[in-house]
């Protein structure tokens, strides 16, 4: 169930995806997706016991992480694409309220 927000465009890149959504996107398990958003690997956001994912920074995490392959000839530092794609705020689009 991909859950999208009132003013998306056509694009579609304003997409919430959940855990499963992003393994049948990504054509991974659902467990190794848990274990990206854990570590920070992936750029993703946790409300309360669920993990949500913007299919927009999955799109530029995905390319980053191809860019890098190919610079560090099979070497991928996923976890310094994903800080990247981590710092780029969803605060615009959704409140985050810590301890809650």
């Amino acid at each position: 169930m991909m859950v999208k927000w009132e003013n998306d465009d056509a694009r579609n890149d304003g997409e919430v995806m959940t855990i499963k959504d992003v393994a049948q996107y990504l054509r991974i398990s659902e467990a190794t997706v848990y274990e990206l958003a854990r570590n920070g690997s992936i750029p993703a956001l946790r409300i309360g016991k669920s993990w949500r994912f913007q299919k927009e920074l999955l799109k530029e995490w995905i390319r980053k992480s191809a860019e890098a392959n190919v610079r560090n000839g099979g070497e991928m530092p996923v976890a310094e694409l994903g800080q990247e794609s981590r710092d780029k705020s969803w605060s615009s689009s959704i409140a985050i309220h810590p301890g809650t």
